[in-house]
């Protein structure tokens, strides 16, 4: 996220974080001169996992009404 704000013409928003027990969770929004990104990252104990959505400007819409399924339908299980 910070190498990403460094870019000319780079915006970063919607930040959010959540702890929920060994599970971190960083999620927020770029806004970039040719479109846009979602991200959200999950760090367990050993591992972590990117999600990412990328869109030119001209579907943004489209991507902001399918990031919060997207990134809801990633589950993960403990043994």
């Amino acid at each position: 996220m910070e190498a990403a704000k460094a870019r000319p013409g780079t915006t970063v928003s919607d930040i959010s974080r959540a702890q929920t027990d060994d599970m971190a969770t960083l999620s927020f929004a770029l806004t970039e001169p040719q479109g846009g990104s979602y991200f959200r990252l999950i760090r367990t104990k050993g591992t972590q996992y990117t999600l990412v959505i990328q869109f030119p400007e001209a579907i943004r819409s489209k991507a902001t009404l399918l990031k919060d399924g997207y990134f809801g339908s990633f589950k993960i299980t403990h043994p």
